[in-house]
């Protein structure tokens, strides 16, 4: 071999170290980039996973609330309007087309709300949902109380 093929030959076997060594380090850096992100990903399973624990308990509380707030009784049935009496009968219209009765049909209760019904820890979403709901049940009450008493009224028979 002659000095040039020698030189050519140490320049080649340089060249390829070089380009060796760069790809070894791009493969290590590589490989700590991925197990960097392994890791993350591990992190942010566990705090998902968490997450997702303290969301099924706080559903089961937030539940076993709604059942025993459901369950409490509503609030007294008002006294009815004086719409309730025998000139108000559909029956006691005349038969000639004059205007039905006034009357004061509007269910407009707001059920108080029950000592120790809502817990201090729950936030306006609860509160206002237990109190939609205890407010539904007062006016079913309400309403079904006035359709009674306008039945009895009018037929003179008392439903049970």
């Amino acid at each position: 071999m002659t000095g040039l093929e020698r030189i050519a030959a140490e320049v080649l076997a340089a060249l390829f170290l070089i380009w060796g060594t760069v790809l070894y380090l791009e493969h290590r850096g590589a490989q700590q980039c991925y197990s960097a992100e392994a890791k993350k990903v591990a992190t942010a399973e566990i705090h998902n996973t968490e997450v997702e624990q303290g969301g099924m308990k706080a559903d089961v509380k937030a539940e076993t609330k709604y059942d025993f707030t459901i369950a409490l009784p509503v609030a007294a049935v008002p006294a009815l309007p004086s719409s309730v009496s025998a000139p108000a009968c559909p029956s006691a219209v005349p038969k000639a087309g004059g205007p039905a009765p006034a009357g004061d049909y509007r269910p407009t209760i707001r059920a108080p709300t029950a000592t120790g019904v809502v817990s201090e820890g729950w936030d306006s979403f609860e509160r206002s949902d237990v109190q939609s709901a205890r407010d539904a049940d007062a006016e079913v009450i309400y309403l079904q109380t006035l359709l009674k008493t306008q039945h009895a009224v009018c037929t003179g028979q008392i439903i049970h």
